[in-house]
């Protein structure tokens, strides 16, 4: 059974009844949310199904669910691409971020054999 009543829409399901609100459009600051909140969602996802993978000794079991986990990997680019044209300045952050990280490599490397270098001598 479905009953749409202007604002409220009705659901039978077995045999509760549920009301549901209908949505409010939602501003672009709450679908930024909504979109990251998502893409944590698949995250965790990935994460499940890979512990179960590793910790897992049936081949099928392990195929079936490392395919799932790929599979959320591509909703999580998706979102990624929503957000993207969604802030303009998206990827000048991950892009600042992914800089920032090959400097502190960078550095880490350097400061790494100076260190084998100096304990060396």
């Amino acid at each position: 059974m479905h009953i749409d009543s202007g604002n409220m829409i009705l659901f039978k399901k077995a045999q509760e009844l549920q009301v549901v609100k209908t949505p409010e459009t939602l501003t672009d600051r709450e679908l930024t949310r909504a979109l990251r909140d998502a893409i944590i969602a698949e995250e965790g996802a990935i994460k499940q199904y890979e512990t179960v993978v590793d910790a897992a000794n049936n081949d099928d079991v392990k195929k079936v669910l490392q395919s799932i986990a790929d599979e959320e990997k591509v909703h999580v680019g998706e979102l990624q691409k929503l957000l993207d044209r969604l802030l303009s300045d998206e990827k000048d952050f991950l892009e600042k971020g992914s800089e920032e990280v090959e400097k502190d490599l960078g550095e880490n490397d350097s400061e790494t054999e100076n260190g084998q270098n100096n304990a060396q001598e």
